[in-house]
């Protein structure tokens, strides 16, 4: 065979291999897309527009000058004192029931209806708890905080009370929103330690774990290691620390389900009282009982009502550790506990707040649904570079799921309502790339965003 017949097959050879994987690819392609933008359709059709006057951040923020807020916060504090953090989680579905949460921060900067102070007084000896969490303990989506709650049912005890010789207790809540193991430590290293406690309580969930200050971890074992590093730091600094295993919901729906992570961590930290929680709750007899404990399909954090639940379980708990007493603090009269423990009532208590305006306009949300929708969608389809290679080369990428062990650039961006200036809300955005738009195929949107009818 000549040296131009043997090319000849060789091409012949190449074409038969490249033609079908290209096509195939094209047809990946254009079916990917499809699946994508298909997807993304159906979650934010089903999702919640989550709407906040203000963040917590104690430093001005970029939404503080748009809105014309003034900030103080206080050197000891975790985010800005005085502050009213108003809520709506807003289904798109108009079919579905809004929520609305108002809290608010203190003196110190912390989440709770009451001032706390620093120094001891001692005309007035106290029993000091520091609570350290995340959003779970420190909660922006409920209308008070459980933390608070605890305090009540403790010192509403007379036999405690006179176990610890008449001492007033209080409890301080240095939940963080968004926080992990890291974070704990450093509510404690900026704030805790000054409180100069007595005993300090860290309250997690499972999904505590993979979180960093930077990027979230993938490896279990990494996470559990980081983890202990940070309690045994914050127990070698402590005179006495109980560490609290909070359950999500699906945890307590099913409570066989297994707590992986924690018993992982039991394991690398045998010294250290771990308490899976829901072998001391009162577990829920149905699913719907369960659902009643969380603000579901609104939130997965815990309802008024599940708080009500959680804390008089803690504070009978803590009762055995402070003083050895049994007590029962389950029918405990509470501030709101009429109001969300009764057959009939509802879970979370009915407030309105700043962003009623919107959370009461079907046509405002469906015109914010819309246009992240149709720009993200824009964004899937017309993706330069393939689908394909990206799942290939990226660990976890599927075009529709933040991947959040990548680089993160955050922004906000302008969605507008309404005819008039201010009917604008502002628009949390990660993009694992430089390039910030929401028609930008790497970037991604929780539909967390900003509202005031003050904004610039």
């Amino acid at each position: 065979m000549d040296l131009r017949g043997m090319r000849r097959k060789l091409a012949y050879a190449a074409l038969f291999v490249l033609v079908p994987a290209v096509i195939g690819a094209t047809i990946f392609e254009v079916a990917y897309r499809l699946y994508v933008s298909r997807t993304l359709q159906n979650r934010f059709w089903r999702a919640h527009l989550w709407i906040q006057n203000q963040q917590l951040a104690r430093s001005e923020t970029d939404i503080d000058q748009l809105f014309g807020l003034k900030v103080a916060a206080h050197p000891r504090g975790l985010f800005r004192t005085n502050a009213n953090i108003d809520t709506a989680v807003i289904p798109v579905d108009p079919a579905r029931t809004a929520l609305n949460f108002s809290v608010k921060t203190n003196n110190i900067g912390l989440l709770s209806d009451r001032d706390y102070e620093f120094e001891r007084d001692p005309a007035s000896p106290e029993y000091r708890i520091v609570v350290l969490g995340e959003s779970f303990t420190g909660t922006t989506t409920a209308t008070y905080q459980w933390v608070d709650t605890l305090e009540d049912l403790l010192n509403d005890s007379a036999p405690l009370r006179a176990a610890l010789g008449g001492k007033r207790i209080r409890t301080y809540n240095l939940g963080w929103v968004g926080g992990g193991f890291q974070t704990f430590w450093k509510e404690f290293d900026l704030s805790g330690r000054h409180f100069d406690p007595d005993l300090v309580l860290v309250n997690y969930v499972e999904i505590d774990f993979p979180r960093t200050d930077s990027t979230h971890m993938v490896d279990e074992s990494k996470m559990v290691e980081h983890a202990a590093a940070h309690l045994r730091r914050i127990a070698g600094e402590t005179r006495e620390m109980i560490v609290t295993a909070m359950p999500l919901f699906a945890e307590l729906a099913k409570p066989t389900l297994p707590l992986a992570r924690t018993e992982r961590l039991r394991i690398a930290m045998p010294e250290l009282p771990i308490i899976d929680m829901r072998t001391v709750l009162p577990l829920p007899r149905s699913w719907a009982e369960a659902v009643s404990w969380y603000n579901i399909p609104q939130d997965a954090h815990f309802s008024d009502r599940g708080g009500e639940l959680y804390a008089r379980t803690l504070a009978r708990l803590l009762a055995k550790r402070m003083a050895g007493l049994d007590i029962d603090f389950s029918k405990a009269r509470t501030r709101y506990g009429h109001l969300v423990l009764r057959p009939a009532t509802r879970t979370t208590r009915k407030v309105e707040n700043s962003l009623s305006p919107i959370a009461d306009r079907p046509d405002a949300v469906r015109r914010i649904y819309e246009h992240i929708l149709s720009e993200t969608q824009k964004g899937r389809w017309s993706k330069r570079r393939p689908y394909l290679w990206d799942i290939l080369t990226r660990k976890g990428y599927d075009g529709i799921v933040q991947p959040l062990h990548e680089r993160q650039y955050q922004a906000l961006l302008k969605i507008p309502f309404g005819p008039a200036p201010t009917d604008v809300v502002h628009l949390n955005v990660s993009c694992t790339t430089s390039r910030i738009a929401l028609s930008d195929p790497d970037c991604y949107t929780h539909l967390h965003m900003f509202y005031s009818d003050r904004a610039q």
